[in-house]
């Protein structure tokens, strides 16, 4: 009857759920043993300024693998031991140049919320720690399919199905680094349609008009030059000087003037 009582309880869909259910409700055990793989297929991000940069991803995804079997150790950052939030500091540090703080709680602080369903590789996935509906007190890297590579208390740095009851109980949202997008990055998205470029007017062709030949040049006509002798000039001035002083109103003195 215990068994059957057991059996009959409600499944775990979200820790709002399972943190206001009742005091019989029990925590799903962690995942089995058995490992999960990597997606296969390329890295595919959105396609606007927003989305992940998918070369950036591709090399966390890769730095991230090569972290595999390393042994958890609380407060460690290196590949002696490494706990989850000390993971993924080291991790964005060492390939993308990335400063993150050092506990998952400031992690999420420090990323933009991601729906569940808008989850893009390379964004940063959070759940409770120890305890369900508690506090964020995990964190690991999502590689797409609805998996993360992360530092697991008990087994060290694996690959994980966010889907499994004991992190889908634990789930408490995504987060994207600001500072690995292509907006961030000044890159364009591959697939993304380049803004049209201005069409220039087109100008009608120039008509070239020939210029004219240049006629021969025309001798200009000699002017006409009356040449008056110079005793003839002399009397004409002589004559009318007389005709003015004597009649200095007549016609012939206007004339003179």
């Amino acid at each position: 009857m215990a068994l059957l009582a057991l059996a009959s309880l409600p499944a775990c869909h979200s820790h709002r759920t399972v943190a206001r259910g009742g005091h019989g409700r029990v925590a799903p055990a962690r995942p089995a043993s058995r490992p999960v793989e990597l997606p296969s297929h390329p890295v595919v991000t959105g396609s606007g300024a927003d989305s992940n940069d998918a070369e950036v991803v591709s090399r966390l995804i890769e730095g991230a693998r090569s972290w595999l079997g390393t042994p958890y150790r609380y407060g460690g950052t290196d590949r002696d031991g490494v706990d989850c939030s000390g993971f993924v500091q080291r991790l964005f540090a060492d390939i993308a140049a990335v400063s993150l703080p050092r506990n998952s709680r400031k992690q999420a602080e420090d990323c933009r919320p991601v729906a569940r369903e808008g989850l893009q590789p390379g964004d940063l996935v959070f759940f409770n720690g120890s305890r369900v509906g508690g506090d964020i007190g995990h964190v690991g890297l999502y590689v797409g399919d609805q998996r993360m590579i992360h530092a697991s208390t008990s087994r060290g740095v694996i690959v994980s199905d966010i889907n499994a009851d004991y992190y889908a109980c634990r789930y408490c949202g995504g987060g994207r680094v600001a500072a690995i997008t292509y907006g961030a990055r000044g890159r364009k998205p591959k697939g993304a349609k380049a803004a049209p470029q201005p069409v220039q007017p087109e100008l009608p062709a120039p008509v070239m008009i020939p210029a004219p030949e240049p006629s021969a040049p025309v001798a200009a006509a000699p002017a006409s030059v009356t040449v008056v002798p110079h005793a003839i000039s002399a009397r004409v001035d002589s004559a009318f000087a007389i005709l003015r002083m004597t009649e200095p109103d007549t016609i012939c003195s206007d004339w003179m003037d």
